[in-house]
């Protein structure tokens, strides 16, 4: 036969029987889902927002439904109680991550605490919880109450000397020095340009490494396509590997002085709970806090200066609110203490969250046994995503209202709402595999946006609303580049 007639009939039979694998029920009980092409699966259903695509699929399939993301058979949750379920009551199925190419170059082979599987990531947590708790809660609240002081001094500049004022770095820096300080007992001092300096290509590099495991890269999720990606991975892994050795240097220097007696930091608690042993995984650690701490509290709050401008009625609310606090107390900061007297703006917050998930997916899970739940029938492999951005983003579990920023909707007779206790925890995953930082991250965001609020009047600087689309990644960022008009709140 001819070898030009046998291979286009081997690549017909090779999409005819990935088609066929695709579509083939595994259960007679398996979630529904819409019909899947060969090779990419539902790719071409997902474009580059799939937290918007998969939540319109969840208006057609329901709750949980079922598609192929390249490779990968997959399951999306956006109900609530099944949620409770999977992620809680039967957390121990799902406590493994999926091993695509990209992460294992990030996380050295799987190591660390964010791309882990569920043996090694329970000893790592234990290790990383111990450390948190011997860190002290004056450290900590002292570094927050500093880098909140330098972000305020920071915006007064700007706005004295009537510049436009543009978030991003700003906020960048803010929310990785608390990382650093706490972790390494660094930070990018209030002279140094974020964009200049060894540690602050340090951090440049991270962010890279942010966008590349957010990319959607191809052999990831399909094979075939990691054949052509070699030396795309081998630039990735050179990237990755001078962030961890600058890393290493820093573990250096925290072992040669060490004091047991008296740890500066997270890394001085690790390498004492450790006994020096895990080098590798404690550098591993202190990445992943980079990763996941700097750039979503940065993201969520230039979405809360967006809303704030372009609901400008409840950007009053929240001053007044804030402004009879300090009134009260006779004090011009707002601190921790205060976050349980300002209603106003923790429900700002949530509502923000809730509109703008930062992290919309949040990180995949993989199914680690066979198991039924809810007559649903998940089988080992299966990769399962959260869609949090769904859950708050849907009729059926907020309400007629969803698509409208309302943040009383947060505000119950009991301080939480139905709304509230359904949606609003759900923001840093559940379940033992939830956010570590989930406390600290909370922390952050109140303290910034309230003494932002209790200092300066936001605007948009053309007098026109600000575009709040967005830009899908881990974290979803504005699509355009966020520029303010800052006005003074304190009297001249």
């Amino acid at each position: 036969m001819n070898v030009l007639l046998i291979i286009p009939c081997l690549v017909i039979f090779w999409l005819a029987f990935d088609f066929y694998i695709k579509n083939k029920s595994k259960s007679k009980n398996d979630p529904k889902g819409p019909i899947a092409l060969p090779i990419i699966g539902h790719l071409h259903l997902l474009g580059d927002k799939p937290h918007l695509s998969l939540t319109r699929l969840s208006q057609q399939y329901g709750g949980i439904f079922k598609i192929w993301i390249g490779d990968h058979y997959t399951i999306i949750v956006t109900c609530p109680d099944l949620m409770k379920k999977i992620f809680i009551k039967h957390s121990e199925s799902f406590l493994n991550r999926p091993h695509p190419k990209s992460f294992g170059i990030y996380s050295n082979n799987f190591i660390g605490l964010a791309f882990v599987d569920k043996d090694d990531w329970k000893v790592t947590r234990k290790l990383v919880a111990t450390a948190f708790t011997k860190t002290k809660i004056k450290t900590t609240s002292d570094i927050l109450d500093n880098q909140i002081k330098l972000l305020i001094d920071e915006m007064n500049s700007f706005e004295k000397s009537n510049e436009i004022f543009y978030p991003n770095r700003s906020l960048r820096k803010f929310a990785t020095n608390i990382i650093l300080k706490m972790v390494f007992s660094k930070e990018i001092s209030a002279n140094e340009n974020e964009n200049e300096g060894i540690l602050s290509k340090f951090i440049e590099a991270i962010q890279l490494a942010v966008n590349k495991l957010g990319s959607g890269n191809p052999e990831d999720v399909i094979s075939f396509f990691s054949y052509f990606s070699f030396y795309s991975n081998i630039k990735f892994k050179k990237q990755v590997d001078e962030i961890r050795s600058f890393l290493k240097d820093i573990y250096d220097q925290h072992v040669e002085t060490l004091n047991p007696e008296n740890p500066r930091d997270l890394f001085d608690q690790m390498i004492i709970c450790s006994q020096g042993k895990d080098v590798d995984t404690i550098i591993q650690v202190g990445m992943d806090f980079l990763m996941a701490g700097s750039d979503t509290v940065s993201a969520t709050l230039e979405w809360i200066m967006i809303y704030m401008i372009n609901y400008p009625n409840e950007q009053e609310i929240a001053y007044n609110e804030l402004i009879n606090l300090v009134n009260e107390k006779q004090s011009k900061q707002i601190t921790l203490d205060d976050r349980s007297k300002t209603p106003y703006l923790n429900a700002i917050i949530k509502e923000v969250l809730r509109m703008k998930t930062t992290a919309p997916l949040s990180v995949p899970r993989q199914c680690s046994e066979d198991i039924t739940i809810d007559d649903y029938f998940i089988p080992k492999g299966t990769r399962v995503i959260q869609n949090i951005y769904g859950l708050g983003n849907s009729e059926l579990y907020v309400g007629p209202d969803y698509k409208e920023f309302r943040p009383t909707r947060f505000m119950g007779k009991d301080g939480a709402s139905d709304i509230d206790k359904l949606v609003g925890s759900q923001y840093f995953g559940i379940g033992p595999r939830s956010c570590i930082g989930e406390s600290l991250g909370v922390f952050e965001l109140f303290l910034a946006s309230s003494n932002i609020l209790l200092n300066f009047q936001l605007s948009s600087c053309d007098g026109k609303l600000i575009d709040d689309t967005e830009i899908f990644g881990i974290t979803i960022h504005p699509k355009t580049p966020l520029k303010i008009c800052l006005k003074s709140r304190n009297e001249k």
